[in-house]
Order: C-alpha cells, then structure tokens, then sequence
C-alpha cells in the first residue's frame, strides 16, 4: 500500500510506500531532508515512489521533472527521474572507472608478456633435457590471471562507455546498459572471491588432515 503526503517544505506532493512512514527522504522538489509524515493519507494506488505534480487536487499525476533533471519513461514502473545531481556523481564516476580500465588492461598484458617468457624457458628447459618444475604452474597459472585481468577490464570500459553514453543522450537505455557491466563486473568479481574462499578452506582441511595422518 502506497502514501501521498506533501513536503513539509515547499508543499509539493509526493508519494512513497507505506514501510517509509517515520522516515526520511529528500523531496525531489525542494531537495529539502523531511520526514514522511505519520497523518501520510493511505492510497492503493501509483508506483513504490512516485515524485507526483503539483497539483495537490490530482495525487496521481505523472511525475514533473526540475530543471537538469531527466526524465525516463520506464514500461514496468512508470517514469523514473535522473536528477541533476545523481547524473554529476554518474559523470565523475567515469573517469575513475576508465582509469582501472587501464590499469587492468596494463596488468592484462604484463602477466601474459610474463607467461610467454616462461613458456619458452620451460621450452629451453626441455631442449637441454631438463624437466620443468615451477614453470609448469606458472604457465597454467598466468594465462588464467591474463584472460580474469581482460574480463574485468573489458567490463569496466563497457560501464565507462555507458556512462559516457548517458550523459551525452539522457536516453535511459544507456543507463540501464550501464548498470548491468556494473551488476557483471561486480558478480565476477563475487565469483572470484567465493572460488578463492573455496580454495582457502580446502587448503587448510588438505593441511588438517595431512597433519593428522603424518603422526
């Protein structure tokens, strides 16, 4: 169940749903930091969170957009508005993203230049009759790094072009494409850790039980 209730500072009408009363919230009209009212009249209508025009006689408006803001027509929940200050902090995002692109990229290529150079020691190591040892792990091991290194610094340029993409078109679709190399980078990255935490805990029951079976 959604409320309507009005800013406490400037009066525009707003709506919101029924588990923010007591709350607070930032009026999307005035920007002021206000508290979602208790006496908030109890509706069955409009979307989880609407900014509603000013009209207070007409609560289910569609929403009114300030002046820097942008507003999205979305299919699912109505329209969504990008505000002037959430696209400054989406457009000072981007260069930090770019930068790790780069960085990753760089580290991408460093690993796989130094995999190279061990796969033709191991090579040389074979010519004079010698076994490789650690070259072995290092060879399976580096291009693994090398290929983890480019998905993720494939990735964070997708977000970064995305961003860049938004802020040029205002088009909601960028947005979106944008939040989702955001939600890969970050599942990858979940996924990763959850591996490494995997091994970490079959490594030290490996080192349990081969303490208890060398007594």
């Amino acid at each position: 169940m959604s409320v309507v209730f009005a800013c406490s500072s400037c009066g525009g009408q707003l709506q919101t749903s029924e588990a923010a009363v007591g709350r607070r919230t930032t009026c999307p009209h005035c920007r002021a930091n206000i508290a979602v009212p208790a006496s908030a009249l109890r509706t069955t209508h409009g979307s989880p969170f609407q900014v509603l025009a000013g009209d207070p006689g007409d609560p289910y408006a569609p929403p009114q957009p300030l002046a820097g803001d942008v507003s999205i027509a979305d299919p699912e929940s109505g329209t969504v508005i990008v505000t002037e200050p959430m696209r400054r902090e989406l457009a000072a995002t981007r260069p930090w993203v770019l930068f790790m692109a780069v960085v990753m990229w760089l580290a991408c290529g460093l690993i796989a230049m130094a995999s190279f150079f061990v796969f033709m020691a191991a090579l040389m190591s074979l010519s004079r009759n010698q076994a490789p040892g650690a070259e072995i792990l290092v060879i399976v091991f580096y291009p693994v790094m090398a290929a983890l290194y480019g998905v993720f610094a494939w990735l964070l340029q997708q977000y970064a072009g995305n961003l860049g993409a938004f802020g040029r078109s205002n088009r909601g679709e960028e947005l979106l494409a944008a939040l989702r190399s955001q939600k890969s980078f970050w599942r990858l990255a979940g996924i990763i850790v959850i591996a490494y935490l995997c091994l970490i805990v079959v490594v030290f029951i490996g080192a349990i039980l081969w303490a208890v079976l060398s007594m």
